[in-house]
């Protein structure tokens, strides 16, 4: 079942008024967890948790984890609201799907965006397609409130607001925050979800019941070539660095030709813009 977009603006909103309301720290996680807890419980029987609308279900929730997106938005915004400012916004629903396939189409026009994520727009729209006409349908449905987020949802931030991730992640899947960790792609970490035997654990286990599953799960996981893993317990080499930056190598030994991925520190497939090193 598609997921509405203002359900989560609604989420969004009350965190964003518990963080304006108190300027403790502890006061504002503590109206934070109850807010997150209450959302779940009243949204959890329509929140996917299997196929493209758990992926964008999760990089609208998280757009920070998205580092394979790179929009051009302020010349995007600035040839949009130029048609749409005299406009109504009344109509139809917006998904979380719907909405996640425009921010595809509107980061596949920046060539700092991962070069997968420019493919597998190109496969599904066409080469004819503008992320302008995207942005456009989606700004002229969407009430003011609404553009906001948005906005925000572009920019990677939602400050004031603030998305406990541990906490929402792990009302998602009690699995999914150690999914992540073991590898950093919210794409990725849905298809570990999908295994056959991750699918059939509960999603909220009993407590006493966690550590055992997570065992068992530990056992059905296995590294993906050109997919950026978290480093995890294992022991890291570490060097003091006086200039360039740090980047992750992935080569696929199966695959003849292109088969190296290299990935920026923020997760980002970089393999593009550090030619010179393969």
């Amino acid at each position: 079942m598609p997921f509405p977009f203002r359900l989560l603006c609604d989420l969004l909103e009350r965190l964003e008024r518990n963080a304006r309301r108190s300027s403790s720290t502890d006061r504002i996680q503590e109206r934070d967890t109850l807010t997150i807890l209450a959302w779940f419980n009243e949204h959890d029987t329509i929140i996917p948790r299997r196929g493209p609308e758990t992926v964008a279900f999760l990089s609208c929730l998280f757009p920070e984890r998205r580092p394979d997106r790179v929009f051009d938005f302020a010349s995007s915004v600035e040839r949009v609201m130029a048609i749409t400012d005299s406009e109504s916004g009344a109509g139809r629903e917006i998904t979380l799907e719907e909405l996640d396939d425009t921010l595809d189409q509107t980061a596949a026009s920046s060539s700092f965006s991962s070069a997968s994520l420019r493919e597998r727009v190109t496969t599904k729209h066409g080469r004819s397609i503008r992320a302008d006409n995207s942005l456009l349908k989606v700004f002229r449905v969407l009430q003011s409130s609404k553009t906001k987020w948005m906005i925000r949802i572009i920019s990677k931030n939602y400050s004031p607001a603030r998305v406990p991730e541990t906490l929402v992640m792990s009302k998602f899947h009690f699995l999914l925050p150690d999914l992540l960790r073991f590898q950093n792609s919210i794409p990725a970490a849905i298809g570990l979800l999908g295994n056959p035997t991750i699918r059939h654990m509960p999603i909220q286990p009993a407590v006493d019941t966690c550590d055992e599953l997570k065992e068992v799960a530990s056992r059905e996981l296995e590294p993906q070539a050109g997919i950026m893993t978290a480093p995890g317990p294992r022991r890291m080499s570490v060097e003091r660095k006086y200039d360039g930056e740090y980047c992750q190598i992935h080569i696929d030994l199966n695959k003849s030709g292109a088969a190296i991925k290299i990935f920026s520190k923020s997760g980002r497939d970089s393999t593009s813009d550090r030619i010179g090193i393969h």
